[in-house]
């Protein structure tokens, strides 16, 4: 088969790839403007790892039967290696979608990071070597023969994503829907890239359409909100429990500090929004420019000040306190 006919059977594949390359370069900008966690770092990774499964793929049928010097090297460990890739891809997401639930690494590190079917398939491969359960290739054509325990692979990754379901459904009262409905989209896009292979044998829809799943996850569940205020550019409240969070699962020690600006209600009344505008956002960009990345700003806004000054006036009230 020439270079151009592989190009034509792997067309979506190339594709996909591209993709990603731009998904990837995309969240990593992305991370710089917002706090990088780690449910976005779990996405990183998956991207990754569907990269690689969308590169090794078409390597598993260039190699196959390929008469070079180190040949059944090639064939033999680029299938094994995709193997291994269905499984710790369906363990990664399961793990992603615990920590979007629990926002837990302890819980996850407790669970092996749902691990569980990719450790059976590493034994299974290592059993592989010495008799056929999930592939074999000849040491005189190089020519790859599937074993008939294949399906065994392909049952624990569906396992392994049903599970996620069964995760979103247990908790579902403290889900959002769009997670709900991008764990259901995760398994049965792939799903049904499968079911189009198995009809057509030279489509290949399987792993890029995993690709397409991660692009609708990166956009429905990262990106809901911007990292930074829109008037002060400074972290928002959301960046800002990120990254508490982030302290308190590495167990670090770390200092709050609370305060807020006098009178900026009177600023308002006697000069307009547009004034009160203006001082926050200098007084944010003082605070920038003194603490630089230092300190986290939380909702630096009108409607956060106006909350966090009723609590201080509740505050002095009760206590006699003067700030």
């Amino acid at each position: 088969m020439t270079v151009y006919q592989y190009l034509q059977i792997f067309s979506v594949n190339i594709f996909a790839i591209m993709m990603l390359i731009v998904l990837y370069i995309i969240m990593k900008a992305k991370s710089k403007d917002s706090i990088d966690n780690y449910s976005k770092k779990l996405l990183r990774v998956l991207v990754i790892m569907n990269i690689a499964s969308l590169i090794v793929e078409p390597l598993t049928w260039i190699t196959d039967g390929l008469m070079v010097k180190n040949g059944f090297f090639y064939s033999y460990y680029s299938n094994f290696l995709l193997v291994l890739l269905g499984t710790s891809i369906a363990g990664l997401w399961v793990s992603y979608v615990d920590f979007k639930i629990f926002e837990s690494k302890d819980r996850l590190k407790n669970r092996f990071y749902y691990m569980q079917a990719f450790v059976v398939i590493v034994i299974l491969l290592i059993i592989n070597g010495f008799t056929l359960i999930f592939f074999e290739i000849n040491p005189e054509t190089y020519g790859y023969r599937s074993g008939s325990l294949k399906w065994v692979n392909d049952v624990l990754i569906y396992l392994v994503y049903f599970f996620s379901i069964l995760i979103v459904y247990k908790y579902r009262k403290r889900v959002s829907t769009s997670l709900i409905w991008m764990v259901v989209l995760f398994l049965f896009i792939p799903l049904m890239g499968a079911l189009v292979h198995t009809f057509y044998s030279r489509l290949f829809f399987g792993w890029s359409t995993i690709g397409i799943a991660l692009f609708m996850a990166y956009f429905l569940l990262e990106t809901t909100s911007t990292g930074k205020d829109y008037l002060t550019k400074v972290y928002n409240r959301q960046s800002f429990e990120d990254y508490t969070n982030q302290m308190i699962e590495k167990k670090k020690n770390f200092v709050l500090l609370i305060f807020d600006l006098d009178r900026f209600k009177e600023i308002n009344d006697q000069h307009d929004h547009l004034i009160g505008d203006l001082v926050l956002f200098e007084f944010a960009n003082s605070l920038t420019k003194i603490f630089s990345k230092l300190v986290w700003l939380p909702d630096l806004v009108e409607m956060s000040l106006l909350f966090s000054m009723r609590i201080v006036t509740n505050v002095t009230s009760k206590t006699q306190l003067k700030n």
